[in-house]
């Protein structure tokens, strides 16, 4: 289904469900009785309400013909009546309707629920609650169920990290993570990240194998090339031809070493059109630049750094030249990508108004956050021996209260005196 057509059949579900719920409320005009699930879950959404609980995610298990459906019904009218949610703000999603329509993107369904549908209150961090019924019409329910959880959890504590320097939420995220998930999978937790760094940030190739993965993002950037870009701005065959390699360069290129003049001669096409190229790049979203932190005409004058909104597919065409030689400074490019890329979508997010630079300075950080107060905060990346010289010079340089180092010179997020470090695989989790 079309991104349109998924929205209209969810505003028709919102619209409908108030009535469903309450036709199956009673039962020959008698009030269903409540199961003790119902007095559980309704436990869990007191305490979600109040903020006192960061549980969110729950699977109801059993039987066809035991009352599931019914409790979800339950907890809907609860939700309404006795908490007064908005209707909209609840979306019942029976699976089973959706069956005939072939393998379903559970994952957009929900995405645009959050996203399109309720963008005010998921900008707003308002309460949104997901009932999902005859869940084993999609195999991956389970996983689709917690990258929502994830993202709808962890924008807050992003922000609060970059914006105000706090670590407490962090710190509890990483500490449940490492319990219930590294300690249960018994691997390596650096192969880990490696490997999602790599290949598991695309939600279309998870549990797929590694050149299944590659093949699929590759083709993935082909069909964006291919017919996005059309849309946007229309080329000639040998401008399309180009485009193809030009990509590339930029993946294996580090940020902000891109001549023009170069690229112009190399590929046979003029500056002019490396340019038009690039921008439509960045409107179809392939990629975003990031500024130097200077006067308006001295942003002009400096290269700027381009960065790939997915990692993963700069880890691809990587792996496809055969230049990811797995050594420290290819996971360098690839954390500084990803911290970018993570920055860069916090911006359309969440809409605040701050902007993401690099710092020119001789030895500068990686990235200089400049908030609408006027605040500056400097970040900086590194896998290996990541000293904090840099980042206290550029606190003083900018007068920051605070700087951040994400990097693995530490296995867990630390604050010392008025720098944060932060591992890469904390960082993974926001």
């Amino acid at each position: 289904m079309k991104n349109e057509d998924v929205e209209r059949y969810l505003i028709n579900v919102l619209k409908n469900t108030p009535k469903i719920v309450k036709d199956n409320l009673t039962y020959n005009n008698q009030i269903l009785n409540k199961r003790i699930d119902f007095y559980e879950l309704k436990k869990y959404i007191d305490t979600f309400l109040k903020n006192e609980s960061d549980n969110r995610f729950f699977i109801l298990p059993g039987l066809r013909g035991v009352g599931k459906t019914t409790i979800l019904y339950q907890l809907y009218d609860y939700l309404t009546d006795n908490c007064k949610i908005n209707k909209n703000q609840i979306l019942y999603l029976n699976l089973d309707r959706l069956k005939d329509f072939g393998d379903l993107d559970i994952l957009k369904f929900l995405d645009i629920f959050t996203k399109n549908i309720n963008e005010e209150s998921y900008l707003e961090n308002k309460p949104l609650f997901i009932f999902v019924d005859e869940s084993q019409y999609t195999h991956n329910w389970a996983l689709v169920g917690k990258i929502i959880y994830d993202e709808m959890k962890n924008v807050l504590s992003f922000k609060k990290l970059i914006f105000n320097g706090e670590i407490n939420e962090l710190e509890k995220i990483e500490k449940n993570f490492i319990l219930n998930v590294l300690m249960e999978l018994k691997r390596d937790p650096k192969k880990e990240w490696e490997h999602f760094i790599q290949y598991g940030e695309l939600p279309f190739t998870i549990n797929k194998s590694q050149s299944e993965t590659i093949q699929l993002t590759l083709d993935m950037k082909d069909r964006i090339v291919e017919k996005d870009m059309d849309m946007v701005k229309s080329f000639t065959g040998n401008i399309k031809i180009a485009s193809y390699n030009l990509l590339n360069i930029i993946s294996l290129q580090k940020p902000g070493t891109l001549s023009l003049e170069k690229l112009a001669n190399n590929l046979n096409i003029s500056k002019k059109s490396i340019n038009n190229v690039i921008s439509t790049f960045e409107e179809v979203q392939l990629i975003f630049h990031v500024e130097p932190y200077a006067s308006p005409i001295k942003r002009i004058r400096k290269a700027w750094e381009y960065y790939f909104l997915s990692t993963q597919l700069k880890s691809c065409i990587y792996q496809q030249s055969g230049q990811a030689s797995l050594n420290k400074e290819y996971f360098r490019l690839l954390l500084e990508n990803f911290v970018g890329a993570s920055l860069f979508k916090l911006k359309q997010k969440s809409r605040m108004n701050f902007g993401i630079f690099f710092d020119g300075e001789k030895e500068g950080v990686d990235f200089l956050i400049n908030t609408i107060d006027g605040r500056i905060i400097p970040i900086d990346v590194g896998i290996g021996k990541k000293n904090k010289k840099q980042i206290s010079k550029a606190i003083k340089r900018y007068k920051a209260d605070y700087g951040i180092i994400v990097s693995n010179k530490t296995t867990s997020i630390q604050k010392e005196d008025n720098i944060i470090f932060i591992p890469p695989i904390t960082f993974s989790l926001l």
